[in-house]
């Protein structure tokens, strides 16, 4: 049987229907790097937020390079990021460490104001975290002084 023309684009319409990013699924087949899994979700409509809590959720043992990564993606979204992976289970040393690296120490506050937001139990850890990463970014150790010094 022929198809018209009208008839195979009717198909391919039906066929493609409503698309959503499977980040589970991505994150599983190990074929994407971390930010292609990102761009995908983001090409879908979904949060930052949602992106990082359900990419950690999927693969918690790459919570540092998703953290890193969403921070190079969406800077300015740093606390919802850093809160979204501590909210899907992701270690407050973790994301403070990771975070610190990717940004260079930069916003050194901002960082361990967010992850003691999302984590308060944690907080004398989390500051301890930041102060032993801080010397080795560009930031240096200057950041320990204004980073210790923020009020959570």
């Amino acid at each position: 049987m022929k198809m018209t023309p009208l008839a195979s684009v009717i198909l391919s319409i039906a066929l493609a229907g409503p698309v959503s990013a499977d980040i589970t699924s991505d994150m599983s087949k190990g074929e994407l790097s971390v930010i292609q899994v990102f761009q995908n979700a983001q090409a879908e409509g979904m949060s930052i937020s949602a992106i990082v809590a359900e990419m950690v959720a999927a693969a918690p043992a790459q919570s540092s390079a998703i953290v890193a990564s969403a921070l190079v993606l969406a800077p300015g979204m740093l606390d919802q990021i850093i809160g979204s992976a501590i909210g899907a289970g992701a270690d407050p040393l973790a994301v403070v460490t990771s975070a610190l690296v990717a940004g260079d120490g930069v916003d050194a506050d901002l960082v361990i104001a967010a992850a003691v937001k999302a984590a308060p139990d944690s907080q004398s850890e989390i500051v301890a975290a930041a102060v032993s990463v801080l010397p080795s970014t560009a930031a240096g150790p200057a950041a320990i002084t204004a980073a210790t010094a923020t009020r959570v």
